[in-house]
């Protein structure tokens, strides 16, 4: 009974490791892409977000993100789904923030200038 869960082996202890392990190279740098991106837009859209509250959800998403990616140098949680579901949810959040501010930054650049 006990056999089944002896020999179950386990995965790498780095989410970088194990995304390189699975996937090669190209899926390891794609891994550190999406979050580099993330943090890059993140950071980028915090000082011309449109409201406090949007400002301090970015800042507490760029924390988690950031927690994590340097937690996930020792673990791998990803598999988890208590751990998985907020972390694709802080990126969804900032993507989501980060289209709304670029969708608003373009009706802005976009309106015609009335000349005199």
């Amino acid at each position: 009974m006990t056999a089944h869960y002896y020999y179950c082996g386990g995965t790498a202890h780095s989410e970088y490791l194990l995304a390189l392990s699975e996937t090669g190279i190209l899926g390891g740098l794609f891994f550190l892409l999406i979050i580099a991106l993330a943090m890059r837009a993140a950071l980028g859209s915090m000082d011309t977000a449109a409201t406090n509250k949007a400002r301090w959800t970015l800042i507490a998403c760029c924390l988690a993100v950031l927690a994590y990616g340097v937690h996930g140098f020792f673990n791998n949680y990803l598999e988890d789904c208590k751990v998985a579901f907020p972390f694709w949810s802080c990126l969804a959040l900032i993507t989501l923030n980060n289209s709304t501010h670029l969708t608003a930054t373009r009706q802005v650049d976009s309106t015609p200038e009335r000349i005199p």
